[in-house]
């Protein structure tokens, strides 16, 4: 590991909206304050550069300066609600309810709104790096897991995918 995952974030500076409410472990649990409502990120560190993220935000609008300080890959999910975002270089991006998106987080920062108040989703996070040197240990934990949602190792159920197709 290159570091710790928090720290490795917190070099990328979540911006002055956003504050530390709650840590313990490996779980962390931001705020972000707008004047136009609240929301909180609860963030799990699964494995050295793997997190998981619950965002849970009910405000109108606010504006992210999040910046991203090393390469991520962010697969992100929306549960429940609208959020539009058009970031510094005038890109856009919506997600509602079932919604899955992929992002790199490089342009991150700029004007976020939530049409319907509110938006409920989760995040999967890998940073560059140290999510490539996950140790076997971790694999096999990750297979374990997987096999209790799943019913069969991400083996197992991949080649019965393949054989389904």
């Amino acid at each position: 590991m290159t570091g710790d995952l928090f720290e490795t974030l917190d070099k990328a500076g979540f911006g002055a909206n956003v504050t530390q409410v709650a840590s313990q472990g490996d779980c962390r649990v931001l705020r972000l304050d707008d004047k136009t409502g609240e929301g909180f990120m609860t963030m799990y560190r699964l494995f050295d550069g793997v997190y998981l993220m619950y965002n849970d935000f009910h405000l109108r609008s606010c504006v992210s300066q999040y910046q991203n300080a090393e390469t991520m890959l962010c697969i992100d999910h929306c549960r429940e609600g609208r959020i539009e975002h058009e970031n510094s270089l005038h890109e856009h991006y919506y997600m509602d309810a079932g919604t899955i998106r992929i992002d790199k987080r490089v342009h991150h920062e700029g004007k976020v709104e939530l049409p319907l108040s509110h938006y409920h989703g989760m995040t999967i996070g890998f940073v560059s790096g140290e999510a490539q040197q996950l140790e076997y240990d971790n694999a096999s934990k990750f297979s374990a897991a997987f096999r209790d949602v799943m019913g069969a190792s991400p083996q197992e159920y991949r080649n019965k995918e393949m054989e389904e197709m």
